[in-house]
Parts: C-alpha cells; sequence; structure tokens
C-alpha cells in the first residue's frame, strides 16, 4: 500500500463480512478507498479497519500545550508508529529520525500540564480524569520507552499509582467502587508502566 500498489482485501465490520473493496490505491498524495456493501443494505455509512499497514506518512509538528489530551495521544501515537517502522519506510518518510524522536519528547514533556493531583489525566488539565484515556498514555508511554524516550519519573509513578487505585484501595483491599470493566481497562494501561504489579492484580478479578 504504501507503494501505491492496488491491492483486494478481505474487509469484516459493521456485521457485513461480505462487504469488499472496489478500489484501492495508497501513497502519499492518493489517500482514499471505495468499497460497497450488500444489496438491499440499509446501511449508510462504512468503516474500514487496516492492520500492520501506515496510511500517512506525515508528521505532526504542531505544539498541543493549550489544547486536549486525545489530540497529544494521537500525535504521539502517530509519531510512534511511524518511528517504531522508520528502518522500513524511510525512503517514504520526509523527516529525520532525530526530529521525530525531538517532537514525541515534546509532546512527552508537556502531558504534565494535563495530571490530576491524584495522577490521572484529564482532557484538558482542569477537568475530570478521564480513566480510558489515561489508560492509552500509559500505554503510549510504554510504547516511548521501547524506543529510548521517556516521560518524567514522578508523573509515570503518579499515573501508575492512580490505575492501581481502580483496581485496589490504599490498604490494598478490592476496590469495589469501580466496574470491572473499568479495572481491566486500568490493568491494561498499567501493564505498560508496572507489568509486575499489573499481573498481580489481574488476578485478583
Amino acid at each position: 500500500l504504501i507503494d501505491g500498489i492496488e491491492q483486494s482485501v478481505q474487509v469484516y465490520g459493521l456485521g457485513y463480512p461480505n462487504a469488499d473493496i472496489t478500489k484501492g490505491k495508497f501513497d502519499k498524495d492518493n489517500k482514499s478507498v471505495e468499497f460497497k456493501l450488500p444489496k438491499g443494505s440499509t446501511q449508510r455509512s462504512g468503516s474500514l479497519q487496516m492492520t500492520n499497514n501506515i496510511f500517512s506518512l506525515g508528521f505532526y509538528t504542531k505544539s498541543y500545550e493549550v489544547n486536549s489530551l486525545p489530540e497529544i495521544e494521537a500525535s504521539l501515537l502517530h509519531n510512534l508508529t511511524l518511528l517504531s517502522n522508520y528502518d522500513k519506510y524511510e525512503d517514504n518518510i520526509s523527516v529525520s529520525k532525530t526530529s521525530l524522536k525531538e517532537q514525541i519528547q515534546l509532546n512527552l514533556s508537556s502531558i504534565g500540564a494535563l495530571q490530576n493531583k491524584n495522577g490521572g489525566f484529564s482532557w484538558f488539565g482542569y477537568d475530570a480524569v478521564d480513566i480510558q484515556a489515561s489508560a492509552v498514555l500509559a500505554h503510549i508511554i510504554g510504547i516511548a520507552e521501547d524506543n529510548d524516550i521517556y516521560a518524567s519519573t514522578t508523573e509515570k509513578q503518579a499515573l501508575a499509582d492512580f490505575l492501581a487505585g481502580i483496581v485496589v484501595k490504599a490498604d490494598g483491599s478490592f476496590n469495589e467502587k469501580t466496574s470491572i470493566d473499568t479495572k481491566v481497562v486500568a490493568i491494561w494501561g498499567l501493564s505498560s508502566l508496572d507489568d509486575s504489579r499489573a499481573l498481580t492484580y489481574a488476578q485478583l478479578i
């Protein structure tokens, strides 16, 4: 797909496993795809998910100091994906690996302003903590560390403690106030920061 080679792929999604792509070509200038649903379908929209492929080779250079946590996370995930695949797609990436790492570090350094006193993160730093967004950020920090890019130790530890607190109370007893689904999300995020603690808590639910 990166080379603009047309591909035929099986699409599974939105309850229509026999939907199929009719046109598809991906390169740096042409990023579009068309697919059709079975006759008689009342579906007015569709969704296409690809794995192990990079659709965009762009580079987020915008500063996110005053914008939301989801925007920071989107930038980090995008740029970390590029960095993780840099050697494979170097000829198609228009930014140096050094500049890419610098941008990732810049965004990681900006997250502290969005961290609540309890260690969790909110969208803007002054609103309610979002447990799912906090867990996603923990996952991103783990990916960054795999690429030798590090968040603040203090912020990372506070986030790990926050996620742990979703599962157990300060005295180590099971936290009955949070749902199992919420606990699973928290443990998933915690596994990127403290896999030993995450494994211990996973055995509790």
